[in-house]
């Protein structure tokens, strides 16, 4: 039998034995970190190692499915994921990311696609916010987003409707790596509409879940997800959320991992900035424009540009990708300064909206909508209908088209803006 394929169905035993979020995980995983001699004590019965404490209590239900189940049991999983194109990663190989031992509830094993180097090799930041945010929402996001990717962060987000996709996006459209975390399995996409954009993030970054194939979106998974997104960043930002909100509680998982919280301000009456505006007040870092957060983190940032193969020395010289990005750290959008307004940038290949578009061409109703649109002056339906001089249902549907194509984004208000 293939020792590595053992090895690996023992951390799918631990994993699920223990089951997602376990508060026991970090004690274990802390105390012993081998899988053979962990299969040992908690299926067999031996004895822990001398000298190391062993204070931990386990669930009745979760010590018989230690007890009763073996690897064996889990190799069908294994060639399921080899089936679907999903790799496996667990606690005890290097690849694991480190800032996610640091949490109490770390993931004994990992399910991804794409690139698994990303997180121990990349710095890491994540941005985050409302599943229906305002056109404010989405242009602070963007905006952020892409001068972060633009020198040389990885975002990191939740895949989810919103805010988090804008995110992913915002990287993607400058040719840059982004993680996502998933509240399901690797082989599931929720929302369905972000189908497009999940394997546009497993081609050039990483998406990842502590989930098995084939676990749905549950509401309880979210939460749980949340602890990943912050554990896997140096920091988080929220761009625009509601005082209470799946967003607040991936800052609380931030604060418990010790992780550096950042806030947009937001207009004091709208709802969508109370989550916000209460995290300043509450003393997260105001930012302003990606610039704030590239001159709180600037030697971090540096030093991973340096040491992760973007500074590759040749000759006893960076390579010039490395020295153009490191070079910022010198230049005005490290000052911490407000941005002049500027056209945004596009990455070598182009946006990702304008690569989708060319791939599924526009109806005429949606040619039509896209001239009429503006790119901060929200329009309702109903005005839209009757600039176009077409009917309610034909107009509806071509905003649904630009949208999905990331042409158009509609406000909570259900306005739609023409995106930056």
């Amino acid at each position: 039998m293939d020792s590595g394929r053992l090895k690996k169905a023992k951390w799918l035993w631990l994993a699920d034995g223990l089951g997602c979020a376990s508060a026991a995980a970090g004690k274990i995983l802390r105390r012993v970190d081998d899988i053979d001699r962990l299969f040992a004590i908690l299926h067999d019965g031996e004895e822990p190692p001398e000298g190391i404490d062993w204070d931990i209590t386990l669930r009745p239900e979760r010590v018989k499915a230690l007890r009763t189940k073996r690897p064996a049991d889990f190799f069908a999983r294994l060639d399921e994921c080899g089936e679907k194109g999903i790799e496996v990663v667990t606690w005890g190989e290097p690849e694991y990311p480190e800032l996610l031992r640091q949490l109490e509830t770390p993931p004994p094993v990992l399910y991804y696609r794409g690139d698994i180097t990303i997180p121990n090799n990349s710095f890491l930041f994540a941005i985050i916010g409302a599943r229906r945010p305002s056109a404010y929402g989405m242009e602070v996001t963007q905006v952020i987003a892409g001068e972060l990717a633009r020198s040389g962060v990885v975002l990191v987000s939740g895949l989810a409707a919103g805010l988090d996709g804008e995110c992913h996006k915002a990287a993607l459209n400058e040719n840059a790596e982004t993680v996502a975390c998933l509240a399901f399995g690797v082989d599931q996409c929720y929302p369905a509409e972000n189908a497009r954009l999940k394997t546009a993030v497993e081609q050039s970054g990483l998406v990842l879940s502590e989930y098995p194939p084939g676990t749905p979106p549950l509401r309880q998974h979210f939460l749980q997800r949340n602890r990943l997104i912050a554990g896997l960043s140096h920091g988080v930002c929220v761009a625009e959320a509601r005082r209470r909100s799946g967003t607040m509680s991936t800052v609380d998982a931030a604060v418990e991992a010790g992780r550096d919280v950042f806030s947009v301000p937001g207009n004091i009456f709208s709802p969508l900035s109370e989550g916000t505006n209460y995290l300043l007040v509450e003393g997260a870092h105001a930012v302003r424009c990606g610039g704030d957060i590239l001159f709180f983190y600037k030697e971090e940032i540096r030093r991973f540009l340096a040491e992760s193969g973007e500074a590759e020395e040749t000759g006893g010289t960076e390579s010039p990708d490395a020295a153009e990005r490191m070079s910022r750290a010198e230049g005005p959008a490290w000052d911490g300064a407000v941005h002049e307004e500027r056209q945004p940038e596009t990455g070598r290949n182009g946006r990702l909206a304008d690569s989708i578009e060319s791939e599924v061409p526009l109806s005429t109703a949606a040619r039509a909508l896209r001239k009429v649109l503006r790119v901060r002056e929200g329009q309702k339906l109903d005005a839209l209908c009757e600039k176009l001089d077409l009917p309610y249902s034909q107009v509806a549907a071509a905003a649904s088209e630009l949208e999905f194509a990331g042409i158009a984004v509609r406000s909570g208000a259900g306005q739609y803006t023409l995106k930056p």
